[in-house]
């Protein structure tokens, strides 16, 4: 009797206390510690019912007696004398983002896939627009689009400094949380956590987008003051890319089973290089001789133009009085290639716990800002350690290897950031110890 007052939704707060009172007195000594039990669970269930507002979003009806049947004011007097145990909603966070596994295997992606036959991409990302009222898209677009306005004209024009791309990532983890909170106090804690859980899990996972947005800036030889105009831009392709895996792309991208795989073997091979050939390579390669250069030379033809235009800043010149892509397009196409294509994992393993549209891709576009900052610092860090360059092979070696082996060992992201940080920490410390004490490092 006591689960049931507890679980029912129409609740009678002063029969749980006599029910309660009247087991006590009625059972045998040796059973009160069963009545106890059943108690605490009926305390546990009327709490979760009354953090996420149930009761209070059932008002009484006008001819309603609130002597008979308590109203909201009764709920809230009986709920203030009761001390309900509140769940601990950062313990299941921490639980889920420190075990969430890398590489899968997604059991839900097969069943999405059918949703995606059944309905459509259009009537899945209707359903998805569904998971939220209006109102809150409108006011989440409103906050977002005053954070890249604010960026724009703030944050792009101070001086580009180590000082600063640590201050810029601590304050770009410090917005996110405020949005998470904003999130929390409109939609109730259980999405405030489900917001939380799926930004934290976007960081998680976002060590091997950085390295190998890395990778491509060094191989295409991008100048650095062009690398914030190609993360800038591609903040809007990664996020248009999320709408369509949660529109239905990414469980028939699963289905195909090969993608992981594919980069896995690509960074392996990129890591080796990169080990094995660095000092050979240093200073000789030519930008226009690469593997991704030498595909869209055969596709664009005439089109590709093997220069940066650093003036202007451009994507597409007329050059030869042609309409031509410059390297800084090559630079963002491979960025949204091979993000998309990383992403995927975090964003079926997403879709498979936060099962909630709204909270799945507000939370991914909180991260893409911080991602983006965390770039830039561990490009510095590349920079001002010598010898940390080679931890970029060594990273993408066991990123690759984790990839091949995601399908049959368990890692965990956790895990898995721990070494990556660990490797470059390592590096970072024998250049440090190499250079003495004159060295200097935030400039």
């Amino acid at each position: 009797d006591l689960e049931l007052l507890g679980a029912g939704p129409s609740f009678d707060f002063d029969a749980f206390d006599e029910v309660e009172q009247e087991a006590r007195e009625a059972a045998a000594p040796k059973h009160r510690s069963l009545v106890t039990d059943a108690m605490e669970a009926a305390s546990a269930l009327a709490a979760e019912h009354h953090s996420h507002g149930i009761w209070d979003s059932l008002p009484p009806s006008a001819d309603e007696n609130p002597a008979m049947v308590p109203g909201i004011a009764w709920r809230s007097s009986w709920a203030s004398k009761r001390q309900f145990p509140q769940p601990d909603y950062s313990m299941d966070v921490l639980t889920v983002v420190l075990s969430a596994r890398k590489g899968g295997p997604h059991r839900q992606a097969s069943q999405n896939a059918l949703l995606v036959g059944e309905y459509g991409f259009w009537g899945r990302l209707t359903q998805a627009y569904s998971s939220s009222p209006p109102a809150t898209w409108y006011f989440i677009t409103a906050v977002f689009g005053l954070l890249i306005g604010m960026d724009v004209i703030v944050l792009q024009q101070l001086p580009e400094t180590t000082r600063t791309n640590l201050v810029l990532l601590i304050f770009w983890i410090l917005l996110g949380l405020a949005v998470g909170g904003e999130v929390w106090l409109r939609n109730g804690p259980q999405d405030g956590v489900l917001w939380l859980q799926g930004f934290l899990l976007e960081l998680v996972f976002s060590l091997d987008r950085v390295f190998v947005i890395l990778l491509i800036f060094l191989t295409l030889e991008t100048p650095r003051r062009l690398m914030s105009k190609a993360l800038f831009v591609s903040m809007f392709g990664s996020l248009a890319v999320r709408w369509l895996f949660i529109s239905g792309l990414a469980p028939l991208l699963e289905c195909l089973r090969i993608i992981p795989y594919a980069l896995g073997i690509w960074m392996v091979y990129c890591g080796t290089r990169l080990i094995a050939l660095h000092d050979d390579t240093e200073g000789v390669s030519d930008v226009t001789q690469s593997s991704v250069v030498c595909v869209l030379r055969s596709i664009f033809g005439g089109r590709l133009g093997e220069f940066y235009d650093e003036e202007s800043e451009c994507v597409f010149v007329q050059a030869k009085q042609k309409c031509c892509v410059t390297l800084l397009g090559v630079a963002l196409l491979s960025i949204l290639f091979m993000d998309g294509l990383i992403s995927l994992d975090v964003a079926l393993l997403k879709q498979e716990q936060i099962q909630n549209a709204f909270l799945d891709i507000t939370s991914a576009a909180s991260a893409f800002f911080v991602i983006r900052a965390l770039f830039f610092v561990v490009r510095d860090v590349v920079n001002i350690f010598g010898l940390a360059k080679y931890s970029l092979g060594a990273v993408l070696f066991f990123l690759g290897s984790q990839m091949l082996l995601g399908r049959m060992v368990y890692i965990s992201a956790a895990v898995s950031a721990s070494v990556v940080l660990l490797i470059v920490a390592m590096s970072a410390s024998v250049s440090w110890f190499h250079a003495g004490p004159n060295f200097k490092f935030l400039v």
